[in-house]
């Protein structure tokens, strides 16, 4: 472009994107401390751009960065360690459930004098078993969040 004043020069939808991006871009650095909602509809408003669009893109950008701060909660981030995928999450899922059902049956065959397959005192089995009971109850705390906020929320 000749000039940065009115004149007769046209820019395409596409550079005239990509020049007011940059505009404000340059415009943010001098002010640093950013820039109201009031000025920057009004200068929405002066390049032609609707209200209703405007207010469209503030509620997009708003629902955007809310769902891009979302931080998962302790216990999910300790439980979801090295679990990349549902699939994984819910095997683990599984096998504590099957531990669970293996200490407690161990803990009742032990308490009426019974012989289980392997030799294990009742407080180990009743420790694995409250183990259990805590790993079922975060990985299903984890999955569910998980779910609710997507896999791409974990670190």
């Amino acid at each position: 472009m000749s000039s940065s004043e009115g004149g007769s020069d046209r820019v395409s939808i596409p550079q005239a994107e990509s020049l007011l991006a940059r505009a404000a871009a340059l415009d943010a650095q001098e002010r640093a401390g950013g820039v109201s909602v009031p000025e920057l509809r009004r200068a929405a408003l002066e390049a032609g751009i609707g209200a209703a669009a405007f207010d469209a893109a503030y509620r997009e950008a708003h629902v955007t960065a809310a769902a891009a701060t979302v931080t998962p909660p302790w216990i999910v981030r300790i439980t979801m360690i090295g679990v990349p995928n549902r699939v994984v999450a819910w095997g683990f899922y599984a096998f504590f459930l099957l531990l669970l059902f293996g200490a407690g049956a161990a803990a009742v065959a032990t308490r009426f004098g019974w012989s289980p397959p392997l030799p294990i005192e009742t407080s180990l089995s009743l420790f694995v078993a409250g183990f259990s009971v805590f790993a079922l109850w975060s990985t299903a705390k984890a999955i569910r969040w998980t779910e609710q906020n997507g896999w791409d929320q974990l670190p």
